[in-house]
């Protein structure tokens, strides 16, 4: 399925409703090879998280075996992998996304797939990965993680504490970008048919690194190989870390990059959900009603207990109290 369900200890699932018509019966035909023996038990995975969370999972996977190649030093592939935070997740999570390089079901533009034009066996990263990428070694647990990580949607955050948490925009000069404007900036046109132009390169805030504000790729693709850039941009090009345009969108990345710290998201030390996260686990119980607003929140041990709130318990075998 593209899509999720829960299903309850002794409650069934099955196809007709959302495959065949409600008033119409089955089509006669062979017994499926899955009708031909009894229901495997789900049993968890060993040794992966039961939620998967790419900063806490994945990342430390591309920080051991592929930022030394693929950074905005080397830029190998024209792939950045860093583990920097950009204005709403990682650099990683962008560049992956951006290059196609995960094939996911939710969050593509239709359903229906034929097989395996989904999930893990049609991501290109594994596949390269798996064809061995020049002899980088991935040992067993790490493919598992990637390989499950991208069956479970390829998601960024692991807690619903992401949610409304830390994102930093870059206030990018616009005559510093000018620049940019005759490659980058193209005409489209909006929902009423009226000429709108828009940046091709995608947000700029993604393309910048805020905990490495000078290895950001915004700035090093156009600035020259002889200054330490990539010299993607040619001519068009910074010449020298000196350039006002330059200097003037590194302050709006070192701006946001500050502004990240004081505000502080998901997976950075000393973070703590915010109110409306904290009143809806204090809701359910999970959290205690007298919690101090200085007491830490562990948002992955609290999305954790949140969830075993809703696993099947036993119906207890004692007598019910006359009324109740």
């Amino acid at each position: 399925m593209q899509s999720w369900c829960g299903v309850q200890r002794g409650e069934r699932i099955g196809c007709v409703g959302c495959h065949e018509m409600r008033t119409h019966a089955m089509p006669a035909g062979p017994m499926p090879a899955a009708m031909r023996r009894p229901p495997s038990r789900i049993e968890p995975i060993p040794d992966v998280p039961s939620v998967m969370d790419f900063p806490r999972d994945i990342q430390p996977i591309l920080d051991r075996r592929c930022v030394r190649c693929h950074n905005t030093e080397r830029y190998a592939g024209k792939l950045d992998l860093d583990g920097g935070r950009t204005e709403m997740c990682r650099v990683s999570y962008e560049s992956i996304v951006r290059r196609g390089l995960v094939a996911d079901g939710p969050n593509r533009p239709k359903s229906n797939y034929p097989p395996r034009q989904i999930g893990s066996s049609a991501s290109r990263l594994l596949q390269v990965l798996l064809a061995g990428h020049h002899d980088v070694q991935f040992d067993s647990r790490e493919l598992k993680l990637l390989r499950l990580w991208i069956e479970t949607s390829a998601t960024y955050p692991g807690t619903y504490a992401a949610l409304g948490s830390g994102r930093v925009p870059v206030h990018l000069p616009g005559n510093a970008m000018h620049r940019c404007a005759d490659c980058h900036l193209r005409e489209s046109k909006d929902d009423a048919g009226k000429p709108v132009k828009t940046w091709n390169i995608g947000w700029g805030g993604r393309l910048c690194n805020l905990d490495r504000p000078a290895a950001s790729l915004l700035l090093c693709a156009p600035l020259g190989r002889e200054a330490g850039g990539l010299g993607l941009c040619g001519t068009d090009g910074w010449t020298s870390t000196a350039d006002p345009g330059y200097r003037a969108v590194l302050a709006a990345i070192v701006a946001a990059s500050n502004e990240l710290q004081r505000v502080k998201r998901f997976a950075m030390p000393g973070f703590r959900p915010n109110r409306h996260y904290v009143c809806e686990m204090q809701r359910f119980g999970i959290l205690p009603a007298n919690l101090a607003n200085a007491d830490p929140v562990d948002p992955y041990t609290t999305d954790e207990a949140y969830w075993r709130s809703f696993w099947w318990q036993p119906v207890s075998s004692a007598p019910r109290t006359a009324g109740f």
